[in-house]
Parts: C-alpha cells; structure tokens; sequence
C-alpha cells in the first residue's frame, strides 16, 4: 500500500511569516520586531534588548506539606532560558507554569516565529515537524478542528484525516497555549486523551496554575522565572531610554513587586511614557492602560521612546 503524500507546507509557512510582518506594519505588533531582531543595526539592537528580556524557566517542584520536607528526593533544580527549556523537553511533552502576563504565550509565539524560519532552512531540531499553535481557548469540538482551523487561517487545507496521519507520523509540533482555558470537564478529558493517543508528536503545553487545573499526566514540567533587577532594568532602559531612571526611582516597593511580571512592567512602562509619572497603584495602572489602549489604534513604539515622553499624537 502507498504511503499517504504529506502536504506541501511552502504555502502555510510563508503565510506565517508574511501574516506577521503585515500585522506588524498595520498595528506595531511584535512580529515585525522579531523579524528586525536578525539586522544588526543601532535601532533594531534596541528593539532586540527590549523583547528579548532573557526570560528564564527552572524545572516545577511540588510544593512539600509540612512534615514531608526530605521524605521524598528531590528532582535537581535545572534553570535554563525558557526557548531552550521548552525545546528541549517537546519530544517527551512540556508544560509550562506561570502566572498570568509571566510569558508563557509569548514563548509559544516567539518558537512558533522561529521554528517557520528554521524549518524553511532546514535548521529546526525537530524537523520535519511543522509547528502549529494550539490556542486552547477556542476550543469546542476537538483539538483536531482547531489544528485544522489554524491550517486555514495561514492558506492550508486539510482534512481531519489527514491531519491525524500527520500526528502519527510526527510531522507536527503542537505549541498548546492554556490548558487553564479549556471550558468544562469533558474538554479537559479529551485533550488528555489526545495527548496520550499521540505520545511521539512533540508537544508544548501552557498553563497558569498546576494546583488548580492539573497536570494531565505530563510528567515535565517548567516554571516561568520573575525578572530580575537586571532584567527589569535593561527592559526599562530598551523602552524608556534617557527617561529610564526617572521610572526606577519613581517605582515603589509594591509596584517593583508586581514589575517582575514582563507584562505588568511593560504595561507601567507604557502609562509612564504617556503621563509622565507611575501610578500610584496597581488598580490605577490598570485603568490608565485600558484608557491608552481605547483610545489609540497603536500603542507607543518603544524605540521612539530614546529621546522622551511620547506624545499622544505621536
């Protein structure tokens, strides 16, 4: 019997890589950034500094009840960078742990970026594996109608058949963002199920809180790592520039607290760009934020940000 012929997946990776760079004209969104993190010049080292934050992850470690600490050995603590961590351990399935804004998305879209760009060169580790972005969120039928679904929307069709052979054979690295997100019990169920009924496709998985969803069975498990004041500072020197130490002297113990969230940060960032001055508290941070996002199609480019405060009409 003849071998099923795999897809020609030209169309589906160039649709990707153009997608990104077209919203990232329209809206000043990250793709185009990553893609500008490869030239070498002044700018774009910037812009290079400001979204490549070093995020780091170190293998999850139960927490121990009081009276068990040393009954059971402990696992080595490993940190590593948190694009090699998840790459790492794809083949055996990953998840990765953190709180909301801590980075875990963005991970996924940033491997998601680069695996199209090795995977068209033949440099990706996990080759032939084409990478496909998994959003949990959307979740109604199966994991297979929304693999399909994100086919479609990046110019390929394919059948859930077809699909299915594609996960047998390991042609597919499935990056599964927000097992928090799946909406009942019965979701839950058949995304683990799936992910036993395929145990040689490379996968990722996402989630907030293992405590409070699970861990469906995945044995490897990664924590999303705070900033460091190091990271923080560089991040706010990248977006802020010559205005960077006006921000760090005007942040308070509290708000620094919150700002080892890459989210949290940049969003202060943002509002501190605009008005001059961090908002006395998280709640109000939020607000000013929401107020910035509604009123403007786009949202302040941190390398026009070097020289100053960036005006509204900027």
């Amino acid at each position: 019997m003849a071998a099923t012929p795999s897809p020609d997946f030209t169309a589906y990776l160039q649709a990707i890589r153009l997608k990104g760079v077209c919203e990232a004209i329209a809206r000043n969104e990250k793709y185009q950034r990553w893609e500008n993190s490869y030239t070498s010049t002044d700018t774009v080292s910037k812009q290079r500094e400001f979204f490549d934050m070093g995020l780091m992850v170190q293998t999850w470690q139960p927490k121990q009840p009081k009276g068990k600490l040393g009954e059971e050995k402990q696992e080595k603590i490993e940190r590593l960078a948190v694009l090699d961590g998840i790459r790492k351990y794809a083949l055996e399935h990953v998840l990765l742990v953190g709180k909301p804004g801590s980075g875990k998305s963005t991970a996924l879209e940033r491997l998601l970026w680069e695996e199209v760009q090795k995977t068209q060169t033949g440099a990706s580790p996990f080759s032939p594996a084409i990478p496909v972005l998994v959003r949990l969120r959307k979740y109604q039928t199966s994991v297979l109608e929304i693999i399909a679904n994100f086919f479609v929307s990046h110019d390929l069709y394919l059948s859930e058949t077809e699909i299915e052979n594609l996960l047998s054979t390991k042609q597919l690295l499935l990056l599964m963002d927000g097992l928090n997100e799946l909406p009942d019990d019965k979701a839950r169920r058949e995304v683990a199920a799936f992910r036993k009924k395929y145990p040689r496709t490379p996968m990722i998985f996402t989630t907030r809180d293992v405590s409070l969803g699970g861990d469906f069975g995945i044995e490897k498990k990664l924590e999303m790592q705070p900033l460091t004041e190091t990271q923080m500072r560089e991040f706010v020197q990248a977006y802020l520039g010559n205005c960077s130490e006006q921000f760090l002297r005007q942040l308070s113990d509290r708000l620094r607290k919150f700002s080892e969230t890459p989210l949290l940060l940049w969003m202060l960032c943002l509002v501190y760009a605009q008005q001059g001055k961090i908002p006395a508290n998280l709640g109000k941070a939020f607000r000013d934020f929401t107020q910035l996002y509604d009123n403007q199609h786009e949202l302040p480019r941190p390398t026009s940000l070097r020289s100053g405060f960036l005006k509204p009409d900027q």
